[in-house]
């Protein structure tokens, strides 16, 4: 609970003053007529409606709230965002869709399992599709260690018996975060481009959430 008073140097916003110590030395909380007998207020907010995709609510100075002798009302007006705010509220709200489903994990077709698709995790498989490659030449053998599985996010072994599952998974965990990033750099370039061309309402009907891929 806050309180204003109104010095010389102007009004001002402060938590609740203080404790009143009595004679016999405990202490209580000052009641709201004895800080109003000193001058203080209660503040009371009641901010207005606003449509939050399109406006934000600022408070305004200290002077321009309604002022009695208990209490002080404070003032607001709604202000229209503007179209760069509106426009990097969608960018955020595209990456964190897109982070969300990277962070997930490729979802192995038939399993219930999942990949890592971290940049480390994708240059492993990519070594893991070169080796297989090698050895499909005839050069090598698939090594045990291939063989045995990947991993999975749920500490899980996927098994890669052959070159072929190997580069499977490869392609798979690559192709799936291709397109994933693809999709949202094709939504974060129609939101660039509404926010040039100052189009408030086109950049709201962008669905973050919509068209996303699935392996």
């Amino acid at each position: 609970m806050y309180f204003t008073d109104f010095p010389e140097e102007g009004p001002r916003v402060r938590p609740h003053p203080g404790w009143l110590m009595d004679e016999e030395g405990g202490s209580r909380l000052l009641t709201d007529a004895e800080l109003a007998e000193h001058g203080f207020r209660l503040v009371i907010y009641r901010p207005p409606a606003f449509d939050a995709d399109r406006e934000r609510v600022e408070t305004r100075p200290l002077t321009q709230w309604l002022v009695s002798a208990t209490t002080a009302i404070v003032a607001y007006q709604v202000a229209t965002l503007p179209v760069q705010e509106v426009g990097a509220r969608k960018l955020a709200a595209i990456d964190q869709e897109r982070n969300g489903i990277l962070s997930a994990g490729y979802p192995v077709p038939g399993t219930s399992l999942h990949i890592d698709m971290s940049d480390g995790t994708r240059a492993d498989l990519g070594a893991v599709a070169v080796t297989a490659l090698v050895v499909k030449a005839g050069a090598l053998a698939w090594p045990e260690g291939y063989a045995h599985g990947w991993i999975t996010m749920e500490n899980e072994r996927l098994p890669l018996p052959t070159p072929d599952d190997g580069i499977g998974l490869a392609y798979g965990v690559g192709a799936f975060y291709s397109v994933v990033v693809q999709h949202g750099r094709t939504l974060k370039d129609s939101v660039l481009a509404l926010i040039a061309a100052d189009d408030i309402e086109g950049i709201l009907a962008i669905d973050a959430s919509a068209g996303w891929p699935t392996p």
